[in-house]
């Protein structure tokens, strides 16, 4: 869904993920740590189950709204989404993710999915209805252009690759959204 958004106000950024903690928590994070200072984005995390300790620690050191176990309060979670001008929703091939958006009509907003896997190799694989779901899909990768899911979905101009690394604190490397 198309939606026009005002380019002289602050955005405001919900993100979805199934939960916060680990792999894909460690490289949100460290995102969110690494925008911080951006005052023309807010960014909110809502967790459709838990966030670890370390997650509601560094939301109150970085200064970002943290919501976990949203599984239990859906209504409030997509009432939520018509507050914000993006929802990133993080993906990954995961129950509680799939669950909420198969069985949720989610209000007129601009979706954007970033992928934390790179659709190769089951059983994280792309399908066409995850691929056709959001406005804009974000691979970490550019391999995920190579899935056969992506090669053969003829809406390939929503696809989107981040080439633009950022170094973490330990010299590893993070693709920022």
């Amino acid at each position: 869904m198309k939606l026009k958004l005002n380019s002289n106000s602050k955005k405001s950024i919900m993100h979805i993920t199934p939960h916060l903690g680990g792999g894909v928590g460690t490289v949100l994070l460290d995102y969110l740590e690494y925008v911080k200072n951006d005052n023309n984005l807010n960014h909110s995390v809502y967790c459709l189950d838990y966030a670890n300790d370390n997650a509601k620690n560094k939301s109150k050191n970085i200064g970002f709204k943290l919501e976990d176990n949203m599984q239990f309060k859906i209504k409030e979670l997509i009432e939520s989404i018509e507050l914000y001008d993006i929802i990133l929703i993080h993906f990954w091939n995961h129950p509680l993710l799939y669950n909420f958006l198969i069985r949720n009509e989610l209000p007129k907003c601009r979706i954007v999915m970033w992928s934390h896997i790179s659709g190769l190799y089951p059983p994280n694989v792309f399908t066409n209805k995850i691929l056709n779901y959001p406005d804009k899909f974000i691979f970490t990768t550019p391999m995920s252009f190579n899935a056969k899911e992506v090669k053969n979905n003829n809406n390939s101009s929503m696809f989107t690759s981040k080439k633009k690394y950022y170094k973490h604190k330990d010299d590893s490397l993070a693709v920022p959204p």
